[in-house]
């Protein structure tokens, strides 16, 4: 398996060139397609520069990650911390370091934080480590090195994020969705170790999903590929519509995530116990909805309270009919699923419950992420460690 990042646009350029010479035979289109998925790699500060890649001959799965010698520097960006790592050639982060961080941080203060935790985690035995370049996950839709917007910092639009980091970082840089960087940790030293075709479900505050095929994580047109999180759920109804309060961002209020999120659930509570259903949850929040949780909507449904109950159940249904539907056109070896509700045991019966209503469900294995909330910086600096030969 040979990973690599396909980028959208120039595929898509690709695509078309192929189109207009061939008439648009499928043949032509193909050997193009296979071309881009080959050659095409991430961006780096001269988006017009020949790009390093490895071809799928050139690395077996992750074994051979262990017999080089590069390391690779990884940062993870979001909206209260900046994190970043060293990552020796065995594929282990030697050195971490943290800065805090603001959604309403500009671009340039948050590559400030980022440049004093790298200098950090370089101190010391890093300092003499071969870096081959630094790898940047974040939330969010890119292209070419252009975060177009990110919901960590609600102000960003269309910035030029690979090229200000290179001129503050003096190093080769890439920029990757965290979802997908994520994915490319799991594969390569998490629970999808050895198999080419992954989907990958993050829950939390916002859902995310990424994909990899044939060993090659897909990124679109906006690094935007399979997200999923706004794919609206037909089969569902809010029980009282016109109070309806989980309205998301894109505009539904049936879409995965203002259904099945970590904040939705909640949500979803304080709206039911408004409508007068009782719940021990209100009282371990210290009788103020505001300050429930999901932490106590788990502990509450754990102990047995039927309205925590029902919330944490139903969500991991309408997690499990989007996945089957994910599951269905891209036919996975395997599901990997991460998320703060995974250590709750209930909440995983009912997710596998609700896979098993479908045979796409039955027939695809739900794997829990081994890296946690290391995923996103581990892929960064692994896929970093592709930018020199």
């Amino acid at each position: 398996m040979s990973l690599e990042l396909v980028e959208g646009e120039k595929k898509k350029q690709l695509l078309g060139a192929a189109r207009s010479e061939s008439q648009g035979l499928y043949a032509a289109a193909a050997a193009v397609l296979d071309a881009a998925n080959r050659k095409i790699g991430f961006s780096l500060i001269d988006p017009e520069a020949e790009t390093t890649s490895i071809s799928p001959g050139e690395r077996a799965p992750s074994q051979q990650l262990i017999s080089e010698t590069k390391h690779g520097l990884g940062l993870h960006l979001a909206s209260d911390i900046v994190r970043a790592t060293l990552l020796d050639p065995q594929g282990k982060m030697t050195a971490q370091a943290t800065r805090p961080c603001l959604p309403t941080a500009l671009p340039e203060t948050v590559l400030h934080q980022a440049l004093a935790a790298l200098q950090e985690v370089q101190a010391g035995d890093g300092s003499a480590a071969q870096i081959c370049g630094i790898g940047i996950a974040l939330a969010g839709r890119h292209r070419d090195g252009v975060c177009l917007e990110s919901p960590e910092f609600p102000g960003w639009s269309e910035v030029s994020l690979v090229e200000l980091a290179g001129e503050h970082l003096k190093q080769p840089v890439l920029l990757i969705e965290e979802t997908k960087a994520a994915l490319a940790a799991e594969a390569l030293l998490g629970a999808g170790v050895g198999l080419s075709n992954l989907l990958y479900f993050s829950s939390g505050g916002r859902l995310s999903c990424a994909a990899m095929l044939e060993g090659k994580v897909l990124e679109g047109a906006s690094g935007a590929f399979a997200t999923a999180a706004h794919l609206t759920l037909p089969d569902y109804t809010a029980d009282n519509e016109e109070e309806d309060p989980f309205l998301c961002g894109c505009g539904r209020s049936s879409c995965w995530q203002s259904v099945a999120s970590d904040s939705a659930l909640v949500e979803i509570t304080k709206a039911k116990i408004a409508r007068g259903q009782k719940s021990a949850v209100l009282e371990s929040a210290g009788g103020k909805p505001e300050s429930l949780t999901l932490g106590l909507l788990i502990e509450a449904a754990e102990a047995g309270d039927p309205l925590a109950h029902e919330v944490m159940k139903e969500g991991a249904f309408w997690v499990g009919q989007a996945l089957i539907g994910l599951m269905e056109l891209y036919d996975p070896e395997a599901v990997v699923v991460s998320g703060p509700a995974l250590p709750d045991e209930m909440w995983m019966a009912h997710l596998r419950e609700s896979l098993m209503s479908r045979p796409a469900g039955r027939r695809c294995p739900l794997l829990v992420a081994k890296l946690g909330r290391d995923g996103p910086i581990l892929g960064a600096a692994l896929l970093a460690r592709e930018i020199s030969p």
